[in-house]
């Protein structure tokens, strides 16, 4: 399981690598020209579409974790980004990275796990690693750092408090990792039947309470009655 899990993963950053590389060469090569912003639009638009996560990819992960059995829980690890790019393009670049075609709403992905059975855990890592060896330039000032993490650090926000799971920011992999471990392997299974019960096909929040104040409770959100 650990060695194919390995050769996925080595296989999907290779690919994602080579086509940041090759957009932030694209950069550096338009910056060069005789009318740096004349093809910059393009270039950026690529890069958006390499960070775009729709709806329709987190329905394929819920209907995908649905029919597995027994505890199941999913840990996403997501790190802070940030590229080298030409000190032209900076303010370019951070503006068009806010924008995104297709955002995911809070609600929609409540209703997309409500009965997944997953308990998701989403852990930050706040340290970026640098672009700067991908590409090389000659004087320090032409170029900076850019970040562009995308709307993925919300979207997965939301799915761990979607599936009771926690959200952590952390520049320590390893701390961040047991941290889900101990809420994967310390919880509290409670039972209970709506009191209106109706079979209508409809999203109803669920609500825990606890006595005192000095507890953080992590649950999910919601159930559909079917």
């Amino acid at each position: 399981m650990a060695e194919d899990f390995k050769s996925r993963l080595r296989k999907s950053l290779m690919w994602g690598s080579a086509r940041l590389k090759s957009l932030l060469m694209d950069l550096r090569m338009l910056s060069q020209a005789d009318d740096p912003f004349a093809g910059l639009q393009s270039i950026l638009d690529q890069f958006i579409q390499t960070k775009v996560m729709d709806v329709g990819q987190y329905r394929k992960f819920a209907a995908y974790l649905k029919p597995l059995n027994g505890q199941k829980n999913a840990i996403i690890f997501y790190q802070k980004e940030a590229y080298v790019i030409p000190t032209m393009y900076k303010n370019t670049f951070e503006r068009v990275s806010t924008w995104r075609d297709q955002s995911i709403h809070e609600d929609e992905i409540k209703k997309i796990f409500s009965d997944a059975g997953t308990t998701v855990h989403f852990l930050f890592l706040t340290k970026t690693k640098s672009a700067i060896g991908d590409v090389e330039y000659r004087n320090p000032g032409e170029a900076t750092t850019g970040e562009m993490s995308g709307d993925f650090y919300q979207a997965f926000r939301n799915l761990a408090d979607a599936t009771g799971g926690i959200s952590e920011a952390t520049a320590n992999p390893i701390y961040g990792f047991k941290r889900a471990l101990d809420a994967t392997e310390n919880f509290y299974l409670v039972y209970y039947r709506p009191a209106n019960y109706k079979a209508d096909g409809k999203y109803k929040d669920i609500e825990v309470k606890v006595k005192g104040g000095k507890f953080r409770v992590t649950h999910r959100a919601g159930y559909i009655d079917k």
